[in-house]
């Protein structure tokens, strides 16, 4: 048989044993109310500038990198409905 083996954490979540030996569960330090609403004005502020954005991400998300090969500083030229009435 094929061994499948996946791991769904992140280095900053803290890894708590259960009952079966073989399965961890994650506990996140989450974030406050007012932590994530200072997060959100934060990335609100540099949506015209695609490099603020990535700034502002990188300090947000201890974890993300940006995929640079991909990255341009481009401004969006058309905007996109989110949904049509029929």
């Amino acid at each position: 048989g094929e061994k499948m083996y996946e791991e769904l954490s992140l280095a900053a979540e803290e890894l708590i044993p259960t009952e079966d030996t073989k399965i961890m569960r994650t506990q996140d330090s989450g974030f406050s109310t007012e932590e994530l609403d200072h997060m959100m004005d934060l990335l609100h502020e540099t949506l015209d500038n695609d490099g603020d954005v990535r700034q502002a991400l990188m300090r947000l998300i201890p974890t993300y990198t940006p995929d640079l090969v991909h990255a341009m500083d481009v401004p969006a030229t058309a905007e996109v409905p989110l949904c049509t009435e029929a």
